[in-house]
């Protein structure tokens, strides 16, 4: 077996020192922004989304749960494209799925709770109990 010169040989520990030393920088990089963006992302009013505690190469993963006000009205569009941007805002983070949940209160009691994964039906949903919570505004025992 032929013998390494000594320069060799501690040129190459230094390459792989500083390879193994940049590696672990992009995972600890990696781990703080994906905190970051979680953090943020429960600002916006998303919850269910864990950032894994992986020593190496953490993720963030669940199901991501935005809760949408028992008041939205989604006259406007930009309220709609608001909701798209943050659902994916939560899929490029890594959520496994994502859920629009909406609890619907009347004289502050919980009537019912509504979970859909589309936005459209959370839509409808939204804009039927603001109907009939303002249009017809008369007490009803069918809770």
């Amino acid at each position: 077996m032929p013998k390494l010169p000594k320069r060799f040989a501690l040129s190459t520990l230094l390459v792989v020192m500083v390879a193994t030393a940049v590696l672990f920088g992009a995972a600890q990089w990696r781990r703080q922004r994906l905190i970051a963006e979680v953090a943020s992302l429960r600002a916006a009013g998303v919850e269910g989304l864990v950032v894994s505690d992986d020593w190496f190469w953490p993720t963030a993963s669940g199901t991501a749960v935005i809760r949408l006000a028992n008041d939205v009205y989604f006259g406007s569009p930009d309220v709609k494209e608001q909701f798209v941007a943050i659902r994916d805002r939560a899929v490029a983070c890594g959520a496994g799925d994502v859920v629009y949940e909406m609890v619907v209160m009347r004289y502050y009691q919980v009537v019912k709770t509504i979970r859909t994964k589309d936005l459209d039906k959370a839509e409808e949903w939204s804009e039927h109990d603001y109907a009939k919570r303002f249009l017809n505004p008369a007490f009803d025992n069918q809770q």
